[in-house]
């Protein structure tokens, strides 16, 4: 029995590919971006993903994306989570730790060591990541 793979009915964007293979750009990926005009996904060469979510970026959108790339096209080899401001990261829960707590076991949405704005050392911790744009991310 075949597992379906998209369960999800997700208006999907193919972002096409401008021949310019790098290191960056040279994995497939699929992008879930949940962002405040609702969740979509995008499939592309992650370079052109980038940099079409920037484009997108400049006219107002807002966003979370989780990257899963696939360099041979059979199976996921690493995702990356991203926010759309540069300051601002997602840190996915350790699994390496040697002390696995509770803390440990959080995806956290923070501003990177040292990018802190005065007086707003803002820090959100979640079980798992929502699954759509929440407005407490506007206070970044």
């Amino acid at each position: 029995m075949k597992k379906e793979t998209n369960k999800k009915n997700w208006p999907t964007i193919n972002v096409q590919a401008n021949g310019k293979c790098g290191w960056m750009g040279g994995a497939f990926s699929l992008s879930f971006v949940y962002s405040n005009r609702g969740n979509f996904l995008l499939k592309g060469y992650i370079k052109e993903v980038n940099e079409y979510l920037k484009k997108e970026k400049q006219s107002g959108l807002k966003y979370f994306v989780r990257h899963n790339l696939y360099p041979n096209f059979d199976r996921s080899r690493r995702t990356i989570l991203d926010f759309y401001k540069d300051d601002i990261g997602i840190f996915a829960p350790s699994k390496t730790e040697k002390k696995y707590t509770k803390e440990n076991r959080l995806y956290k949405v923070r501003h990177y060591s040292g990018r802190e704005k005065e007086g707003k050392n803002l820090q959100f911790t979640f079980k798992r990541l929502p699954n759509k744009w929440i407005p407490e991310f506007d206070q970044f």
